[in-house]
C-alpha cells in the first residue's frame, strides 16, 4: 500500500489579510506618532536650556554691577 502525502496549505483569506495589514499600519502609525512626540519634547527642552543660559548670563552680568549675587538673581527673576 502506498501512502499519499497530503500537503496542508494555509488558508489566508482576505479578512485575515486585511486584519493583519490594519494591525501593521496601526503599529507603524503609532511609532510615527511617538517619534513626533519625542521630537517636540526635545525641541522644548532645547528652548529651556537656551533660556537657562541667558538667565545665567544675566545673573553674571548683574552680579558684577550690583555686587552681590542675591540682588542680581532677584533682578533677573523680575523682582524689584
Amino acid at each position: 500500500m502506498s501512502k499519499v502525502k497530503s500537503k496542508k496549505t494555509k488558508n489566508c483569506n482576505k479578512r485575515k489579510k486585511i486584519a493583519w495589514l490594519a494591525y501593521s499600519f496601526t503599529g507603524i502609525g503609532l511609532r510615527a506618532l511617538t517619534t513626533l512626540s519625542l521630537i517636540i519634547i526635545a525641541s522644548s527642552l532645547l528652548k529651556v536650556a537656551k533660556n537657562a543660559v541667558q538667565h545665567s548670563d544675566c545673573v553674571a552680568d548683574m552680579s558684577s554691577q550690583v555686587g552681590n549675587r542675591s540682588d542680581a538673581l532677584r533682578y533677573c527673576n523680575g523682582g524689584n
